[in-house]
């Protein structure tokens, strides 16, 4: 038989074949579910038959436990009891805090008119523009911390450096130790300068500082705040012990404060000195809190260039369930109320806010951006990138969220692709460029760093007012309190008295 005999007979194979599926498809599918009928009609009938019976008889009485327990609550009690210690619960909380799709950009018709297709659109954003040496990037998101050995393995902090230099975004060491090959293959990299007490610590080694595109003083985080964490001697993997300059009994500690800061004035201090040394910009990361109109402005006095503010929604390879919760305050409030502290002081075109916490996908990026962040970190999109196309082997090892973990799996040493994994990344990266590009153009934007609060309308009245934005109501929507204000102003002044 002819090459094209055979190409034919094979095509007809399949469309004969495409014909006894659909002609038996129906009949097979009635016989299916004549034959399970009796079985599951049985056991439905079994068991809502007992309805009448009190709960302590009824197998539905898991109905209610769950309703009040919830799922997840329910599976975390288990591990609690289990084990006598807090679930350790991977990428932070399932609770979305902050409203973000309660407000919605607008799009440009005739005023402001729509961006031309020939004209380019920029989405650089630069970091510490007052520092000597400002951090300036292609793309307004970066790549969030996620450490060596307590969160990911080495070859997955390489794949993040590769696509963060391809991308032309910054990577951030997260609280782990400088890796200098990491250092080699990324463009822009951040490092933390964190709570980590092992000898290597950046605390310890100032000199591995001068490697850094940036330093962010990490005195908190939004999943955890700054409650002490360790890792246990067993879970060290040996090549993390000997980074981390751990002897074999000892502990991977992360302290509750930073050596030597025990109070305000030392903070200051350290900001100063650091920023004596280096010129790269020096900001502060934070767990967002209720006292950021505290907290903020002592940042301030002590130099800082920029400030990471992280959400309750901030995520972590792994933590207990209720500093994830329970604690902290949701990231679209926190980068509002910081901007508008910023403003106030009268130096928000002079410190950049890094928004965290729970941005994910392009719509938060840009109304973080709107609401006054300069750039945006993601993480858990991220870490999900990194093993798109591998994780149907990933999951053989271990659960699809701590698939990256160094500890406890061969896989995640020997078998990562870090060119495959590093090339999902720059495309997912690339997919949020192009939905930016779209986006600020249906806006009539040049450049990312055009968008304002003007941008944004909310959908309630509530959170009108409290951002300060514009209402979605009417052609003339103004927040509440200033709508409050106005009647308040028409009333007759003997009624204003009373």
């Amino acid at each position: 038989m002819t090459f094209w005999g055979t190409v034919v007979a094979v095509l007809a194979a399949v469309a004969i074949l495409g014909i006894v599926i659909a002609l038996l498809a129906k009949p097979l599918m009635r016989a299916l579910v004549t034959a399970l009928t009796p079985a599951v009609g049985d056991s439905v009938s079994r068991a809502l038959g007992k309805t009448s019976q009190a709960y302590s008889k009824n197998p539905l009485g898991l109905v209610p436990v769950m309703e009040k327990l919830t799922p997840l609550g329910l599976i975390e009690t288990r591990m609690r009891a289990e084990t006598g210690k807090p679930p350790s619960r991977p990428l932070g909380s399932p609770i979305h805090f902050s409203p973000w799709d309660q407000l919605l950009l607008m799009f440009a018709n005739v005023d402001p008119m729509p961006t031309p297709d020939t004209e380019p659109v920029s989405l650089k954003v630069r970091i510490g523009p007052q520092s000597d040496k400002p951090l300036t990037l292609d793309s307004p998101v970066l790549m969030g911390a996620m450490s060596y050995g307590g969160a990911v393995s080495l070859r997955a902090r390489r794949a993040l450096a590769q696509a963060s230099a391809a991308i032309g975004t910054a990577t951030n060491s997260g609280e782990g130790v400088y890796i200098p090959e990491e250092r080699e293959l990324a463009k822009h990299y951040i490092i933390q300068y964190h709570r980590g007490t092992w000898p290597t610590s950046p605390q310890y080694d100032w000199d591995r500082l001068e490697q850094a595109d940036a330093i962010e003083i990490q005195l908190s985080q939004g999943a955890q705040g700054a409650a002490p964490m360790k890792d246990k001697p067993k879970t060290i993997h040996p090549e993390m012990r000997k980074r981390f300059g751990l002897q074999e009994n000892d502990e991977a500690v992360i302290a509750a404060r930073l050596d030597g800061v025990d109070q305000p004035e030392d903070l200051i201090t350290l900001v100063q000195k650091l920023k004596e040394r280096f010129p790269v910009p020096v900001g502060i990361k934070v767990a967002a809190t209720n006292q950021l109109e505290r907290e903020v402005p002592l940042y301030l006095s002590a130099g800082v260039d920029f400030l990471t503010i992280d959400g309750a929604e901030g995520g972590t390879h792994g933590g207990p369930p209720v500093l994830q919760d329970a604690m902290g305050l949701p990231t679209l409030w926190a980068i509002a109320r910081t901007r508008r502290i910023l403003e106030q002081q009268g130096v928000h075109r002079d410190v950049s806010i890094i928004a965290a916490g729970g941005l994910t996908e392009p719509g938060h990026f840009l109304k973080a951006m709107a609401l006054g962040a300069t750039a945006c970190y993601s993480a858990s999109a991220v870490v999900m990138a990194l093993l798109a196309d591998q994780l149907d082997r990933a999951i053989m090892a271990m659960a699809p969220s701590y698939a990256l973990l160094l500890q406890s799996t061969q896989y995640l040493n020997d078998e990562l692709d870090v060119d495959r994994s590093a090339q999902n990344v720059v495309n997912l990266f690339q997919a949020w460029h192009t939905e930016f590009d779209l986006a600020l153009r249906a806006m009539g934007k040049t450049s990312v760093t055009q968008l304002t609060s003007s941008d944004l309308v909310a959908r309630s009245r509530e959170l009108a007012d409290a951002l300060e934005l514009a209402y979605v109501g009417g052609p003339t929507a103004e927040p509440l309190r200033a709508h409050v204000a106005r009647k308040s102003h028409q009333r007759r002044p003997e009624e204003r008295l009373h």
